[in-house]
């Protein structure tokens, strides 16, 4: 028995976070290396990748007693070891094999926590012992593979981990030391690299976002505004300058890079380019781009919609794109940048475009557009995110259900983001979804509505101008829909939403030429608010809003203002529908007035 078995269950419960992470790491490195190999398998130093991963991984849970682990890392090596000597060829069998036991691996750690952490049992199953039983039977069709590399904890690696006894259940980073010299250097022993828990950096922001907003309300107290050039508010300004530097470090820390997302994005490719019949290579730029670590979370089942229904509707079989002139193998681009304080990413596809008329036939069979309206490209490509709008011929086990995509919009949306399409016939669809870099911290106009104050995303201001006496009109009857007052803008009319009547404010200014006009985008739609006064750029930490109030539709949150009081922030996607649906009594530009 390993020396790893002595630990008490208390330590085991205290380090197995640690244990976990490094270890799901090692997988995640090892499941890239193994996505690339399949593209360039003489790439050796991938093969060491993944040789690496499952060694430390192997040689940890041997010491504190994951037999189950153990064993299928070290039947995983003996299958790669040959490769790395030369011996052998890395085939599309090596890599099925290898990344089911990146897969299998992830399950038995998830087994040995929940064993330590809530002391439910489970055992390994018969796909386990398949997976095993075929790594053995690959390395042993490799006569360059020895009965050493074939052989070693085999059979300990049935062992049940969920009964086993306490040395199954967790493991140390202290302990992976002693096995694997180096590795907790390598992983930031010596400073460079330390993990804290996220909660912990939570909290750290959240206070770092309070320290903020009264940080503003001295900086706007009388006192210290009388005193404009004396000392008090030179002091003022000094501590101002710190509070935003560690705001902008505190906001460093929940920032990760997208990396590991597009990583589980070229594994879903490859699987579902094996269940489609499709020949689909996914090419990723600017993984390193970070954003906040809880928007990377909340993206991941939006993207994956994306990617299934890039692949099931927008690109073609084989023979299709032969036949279209287009080469037998797909490419669908993911790509991400920062671009004005906001991280933009690109889903681009080579398939066969969108089908504007289908969407259209079907968006009528469904209500959503009437026989006379006149769409654009962009407002016709917007339909696909209606609920229960597929353009499926058939339903597939990758899509055509109707469900999706309304998903993927709503959870953009969420993220106060905007997606917006473009599309070609024959030449394929390109999404791209615009995100602020956090949701903890909002990028917002500030606007004055008789004496209350709304918050507008800096993402969905596209500009603001004082209107001429002539340049509001009504429009009350285009097209047969009551649409009320445009405004032309760039030589486009655009339906004005006047904040004071949908909220019921009071006292606000009425007249568009003494009030202001903001122009906002939502996907393809824009509209202009008219409000009274801009009051300026700012940050703003984000709050929500406490469940059980009646918050009217507009609303996404709150936050706190310089002077103690609270803004609301708007929601442009709820805001929108009111640029269709106002229906005032008919109007003319003065007698608005």
């Amino acid at each position: 028995m390993s020396s790893g078995a002595g630990l008490p269950p208390e330590a085991m419960r205290e380090i197995l976070p640690e244990f976990m992470q490094e270890s799901l790491d090692w997988m995640a490195q090892a499941e890239a290396a193994l996505l690339e190999l399949e593209h360039d398998p003489g790439d050796i130093e991938a093969v060491n990748v993944v040789l690496r991963a499952f060694h430390t991984v192997k040689g940890t849970s041997a010491f504190l007693g994951l037999d189950a682990v153990s064993g299928l890392a070290h039947d995983a090596e003996s299958l790669l070891i040959p490769v790395r000597d030369g011996g052998a060829p890395f085939t599309r069998a090596h890599a099925d094999l290898l990344l089911a036991a990146t897969d299998a691996t992830r399950v038995l750690l998830g087994h040995a926590r929940e064993r330590v952490m809530h002391g439910k049992a489970a055992g390994t199953s018969d796909e386990y012992q398949a997976l095993r039983s075929g790594l053995r039977a690959a390395a042993e069709h490799d006569p360059t593979a020895t009965r050493d590399q074939r052989g070693g904890t085999s059979d300990a690696g049935a062992d049940d981990v969920g009964t086993a006894p306490d040395r199954s259940g967790g493991a140390s980073g202290a302990g992976g030391q002693d096995v694997v010299p180096g590795h907790a250097q390598a992983r930031g022993v010596d400073g460079e690299w330390t993990r804290v828990r996220t909660r912990r950096l939570d909290q750290l922001l959240d206070l770092v976002g309070e320290l903020v907003v009264a940080q503003s309300m001295v900086a706007q107290d009388e006192s210290v505004v009388r005193e404009r050039h004396g000392p008090l508010a030179g002091k003022v300004l000094q501590t101002s300058r710190i509070v935003r530097e560690l705001q902008s470090l505190s906001l460093g820390l929940r920032m990760i890079p997208l990396r590991p997302l597009f990583q589980r994005m070229q594994r879903l490719v490859r699987e579902l380019s094996q269940q489609s019949g499709k020949q689909v290579r996914l090419v990723t730029e600017g993984a390193d781009t970070e954003i906040d670590r809880r928007m990377v979370e909340a993206l991941a089942d939006p993207l994956v919609h994306m990617v299934r229904n890039a692949i099931d509707h927008g690109i073609e079989r084989p023979d299709e794109r032969v036949a279209g002139g287009k080469p037998p193998e797909a490419t669908l681009r993911l790509a991400a940048a920062h671009a004005g304080g906001a991280v933009v990413l690109e889903l681009q596809e080579d398939g066969r475009g969108l089908d504007r008329e289908r969407i259209l036939s079907i968006a009528k069979e469904r209500g959503l557009v009437a026989d006379g309206d006149t769409l654009s490209d962009a407002e016709v490509w917007r339909l696909i995110f209606a609920p229960g709008l597929s353009t499926a011929e058939r339903v597939t086990d990758l899509s055509g259900r109707g469900v999706g995509m309304d998903v993927v919009l709503r959870s953009i949306e969420a993220l106060r983001g905007r997606i917006e399409i473009e599309s070609a016939t024959g030449t394929g669809t390109t999404f791209t979804i615009r995100l602020p870099l956090t949701t903890a911290i909002t990028d917002g106009l500030l606007v004055r509505v008789g004496a209350e104050r709304y918050i507008l995303p800096s993402l969905h201001v596209i500009s603001s101008f004082r209107p001429r006496e002539d340049a509001v009109v009504a429009a009350a009857t285009i097209g047969g829909e009551s649409r009320g007052e445009m405004v032309i803008v760039q030589e486009r009319p655009v339906p004005i939403v006047r904040l004071h009547e949908h909220f019921g404010v009071a006292d606000a200014q009425v007249d568009p030429a003494r009030a202001v006009l903001v122009v906002m985008e939502d996907g393809p739609r824009r509209f202009a608010l008219l409000v009274d006064e801009l009051l300026g750029q700012q940050q703003f930490v984000a709050k929500p809003l406490t469940s059980g109030l009646r918050v009217p539709a507009g609303i996404s949150g709150s936050a706190i203002l310089g002077d103690g009081r609270v803004g609301l922030i708007l929601d442009p996607a709820e805001i929108a529908p009111a640029a269709r649906a106002t229906d005032p009594a008919p109007l003319t530009a003065r007698s608005a007035r």
